[in-house]
């Protein structure tokens, strides 16, 4: 009766139960399977693109710890054992944590495959399962975004707005887009290290404020009122951080 496979919509992470309470450890094996990559893709983090292949995860021991309501010494020893039995591979840097699962074709067919037969026993039909290697196809909604919301998300790091509305935005932008902001962000954060300060999401992109342009502010400077003088302090005017030293208005009509 082990023969044959199900199909496993990726959805299912969103039904209420499903991070209802502390995985077992079978949990956190099928969960990794459903968070693997089905094809080539890539991902920010820092600032930093990370490329990350099928049946590949991106994911650090804190998130995963978080996810899975483990501390994140189970976590660790968690990951070593699947490593020792050769079900996983880790490559880990400064940046991130990669996780590989090992013949990940096993638990999702290859592109190249058309179809499986699902054998059964005690009377049952054989059914043939047609397309059913297309993990798109399996996922219907699913939409193939080079870039993640939640890498923009959190890059951008002032989560405020409705978060499904801005997502939606996020998967209507085209690649370049999404790449450009991307590369943005971190200039922009640089420029306006000072949260409180920077737009919100929703204006970011609503505004298209990727394309305004940028000056170095080396003293990460803003203005403030000061009588008839402005004095610099770190801020952001239309989209453009701009340098420069105390200069009297007194003459100047507002």
């Amino acid at each position: 009766m082990n023969k044959g496979w199900i199909k496993l919509y990726r959805k299912i992470t969103e039904n209420p139960m499903y991070f209802s309470e502390p995985f077992t450890r079978m949990q956190a094996w099928i969960d990794m399977i459903i968070m693997a990559n089905h094809n080539e893709k890539y991902f920010y983090v820092r600032g930093n693109k990370v490329d990350i292949k099928r049946g590949q995860i991106g994911m650090s021991q804190d998130s995963l710890s978080k996810r899975w309501k483990w501390s994140r010494g189970k976590v660790i020893r968690f990951l070593k054992q699947l490593e020792t039995d050769m079900m996983i591979v880790q490559q880990k840097n400064n940046i991130t944590t990669l996780i590989s699962i090992t013949n990940y074709n096993q638990y999702q067919l290859s592109d190249t495959t058309d179809s499986t037969t699902d054998d059964t026993t005690d009377g049952q039909q054989t059914v043939q399962q047609t397309d059913t290697n297309k993990n798109i196809k399996n996922i219907k909604n699913e939409k193939n975004i080079n870039i993640a919301f939640d890498e923009f998300w959190n890059l951008y790091d002032k989560k405020r707005g409705d978060k499904e509305k801005l997502k939606n935005k996020w998967e209507k932008l085209t690649d370049n887009e999404r790449d450009e902001i991307m590369n943005y962000i971190p200039l922009y954060i640089q420029s306006q290290p000072e949260k409180k300060y920077r737009k919100d999401p929703s204006t970011f992109l609503n505004n298209k404020s990727w394309k305004d342009e940028l000056i170095s502010n080396t003293n990460n400077s803003n203005y403030q009122n000061n009588g008839n003088k402005q004095s610099k302090k770190s801020g952001y005017r239309g989209g453009i951080a701009i340098i420069e030293k105390d200069i009297d208005y007194s003459n100047d009509q507002i």
